[in-house]
């Protein structure tokens, strides 16, 4: 029955301002599952990331549509608004999708049939809707729009006093749309609402969905109402228990990546070429640190352009520190920044890139070695393409490959809340050459792909590049550190890991060899 008068119209609107699932309720008639309800509510706080994994055929394109709607008509301008404490001075739903046709085709053609049942329970016109278009407005200050997720350029440009972009098919994110989706996210209230099957691991989706300021939610297969007894809306085109009968009888039951990503809405973390595994990382940052051992310093290096500088700091195996600085000539940033560092923390070691722009760095260092004298340190310089035995293909792959090892056998904790660290750590890939050698994949070669520069995430490697904080036995391979760091001793590394680490994981796994200076073919 339409709303009629006026009054009513306006507490429709301060509902859905207050609580968008009772907003949908009262504006479609439509009912909400109990996750759906819980997901529209997170959406409604200000200035909220809402994030939401979900299984195949859970309604997410459904809830994605009602949630634009209910978020523009609420946010109607001059109508009365608690958070514009006065008149309300509008709202812009940007939508978008992996392709203009399923933009089109799903969330627009779920937007075409809900608009119709709200202005008939208004009892008013809430825009103007061409067939074909994309795009539902009022005016300047009040519209919802589509925007395929393929260029940056269409996610730059819109102020609105409340803002909402609704990514459906959020997967296909590029890095290009992610930056513009960030400068939208800048000002006012303006959120952010996420929806996707979880089919790949490292894309801005999946990232989102793991940083710690924004609320993730999994629709699960058994979340829907086919498996919970909530009513099932009319005309629902949910999953049912037949499909996942044929799952199983196809060889996709529990366990396989079918499952996994269509059933239980969990992402397949170790892909083919996934290095680091994001419940690793997820882990290690759980996990209470142990701040006694060898302190160490990892330097990335950015002399110009608009990569960083990155100073890491690691005592024992936590990740204390992380400083970024802006592209600076190297006697800057040594006699600055990597001083007061050194003088502060007094590290047993310093590594940091030599190869490239960083072998400009190599007098440089000699000061910092001259600084650290006094207290036994040692400035290692790190060449990445040097062989490193017959298992890897470079140094660089070798020393990655040893902090794979860390995060799998939780044998570090992360205690820097860095979201970027994070995603340069979990985007790494590798591979394995015909030769059976393990490679991973360089800066260059990732730039290419379209993710930026690993800058924070090699700092952290550079930083636990050493491992002397984990056990070392009397029978050794012969050390490669000559060819690695251009030094040939090792006996106070190996002292200091007696001293400190003879028995510091008894029950975990333990190397008969140091993983990173030795680096074993059979590793």
């Amino acid at each position: 029955m339409p709303v009629a008068s006026r009054n009513q119209i306006e507490r429709a609107r301060l509902v859905a301002q207050a609580n968008l699932a009772n907003g949908i309720r009262v504006l479609t008639g439509e009912d909400l599952w109990t996750i759906q309800a819980r997901i529209a509510e997170a959406v409604t706080g200000r200035r909220s990331k809402t994030a939401v994994s979900s299984c195949n055929a859970s309604g997410k394109t459904w809830l994605a549509a009602r949630l634009a709607v209910a978020f523009y008509v609420a946010f109607t301008p001059g109508t009365p608004c608690v958070l514009c404490d006065g008149p309300c001075g509008g709202s812009k739903v940007v939508t978008t999708s992996s392709k203009f046709e399923h933009l089109k085709d799903n969330l627009w053609g779920e937007i075409r049939q809900v608009v119709p049942k709200v202005e008939e329970r208004l009892g008013i016109r809430i825009g103007r809707l061409l067939p074909g278009d994309l795009r539902l407005e009022d005016g300047p200050a009040h519209f919802i729009m589509g925007q395929a997720a393929d260029k940056e350029e269409g996610f730059q440009g819109y102020h609105a006093a409340h803002k909402l972009i609704v990514g459906d098919e959020a997967t296909a994110i590029s890095e290009g749309v992610s930056r513009g989706i960030t400068s939208l996210l800048a000002s006012a209230d303006s959120r952010l609402f996420l929806i996707f099957n979880p089919t790949t691991p490292d894309t801005y989706a999946a990232n989102q969905f793991r940083s710690s300021g924004v609320e993730a939610f999994k629709i699960r297969a058994f979340d829907t109402p086919h498996f919970t007894g909530e009513a099932i809306p009319e005309d629902s085109n949910l999953i049912t228990p037949e499909f996942l009968d044929e799952l199983r009888s196809q060889g996709m039951g529990e366990g396989t990546y079918e499952w996994t990503t269509r059933v239980l809405a969990d992402f397949w973390d170790l892909g083919d070429s996934t290095l680091i595994a994001h419940g690793w990382y997820d882990r290690c940052r759980e996990i209470q640190p142990v701040y006694a051992g060898t302190r160490a310093l990892g330097i990335d290096l950015a002399p110009y352009g608009s990569d960083e500088n990155v100073i890491v700091e690691r005592t024992g195996q936590a990740i204390t520190g992380l400083k970024a600085y802006p592209a600076m000539r190297m006697d800057q940033l040594w006699r600055g920044p990597v001083r007061d560092y050194v003088e502060r923390i007094q590290p047993h070691y310093v590594v940091y890139d030599a190869d490239g722009v960083g072998a400009g760095a190599i007098g440089e260092a000699d000061m910092i070695q001259d600084v650290m004298r006094d207290w036994g340190g040692q400035v290692l310089g790190f060449r990445g393409g040097l062989k490193q035995g017959d298992r890897f293909m470079n140094a660089r792959s070798a020393w990655w490959w040893s902090l794979r090892r860390r995060f799998e056998y939780g044998a570090i904790q992360v205690q820097v809340n860095d979201e970027k660290l994070r995603k340069q750590i979990l985007d790494i890939h590798y591979s394995i050459k015909p030769t059976g050698e393990i490679r991973v994949e360089t800066k260059e070669e990732m730039k290419r792909r379209g993710v930026g520069s690993p800058d924070r995430a090699d700092a952290l490697m550079y930083a636990c590049a050493l491992a002397d904080d984990l056990p070392m036995y009397e029978t050794r391979r012969p050390s490669q550190a000559e060819t690695v760091f251009g030094v040939s001793d090792r006996s106070e590394a190996a002292m200091w890991d007696k001293m400190l680490h003879p028995k510091r994981y008894p029950d975990k796994r333990r190397w008969e060899v140091n993983p990173v200076l030795d680096c074993p073919d059979d590793w």
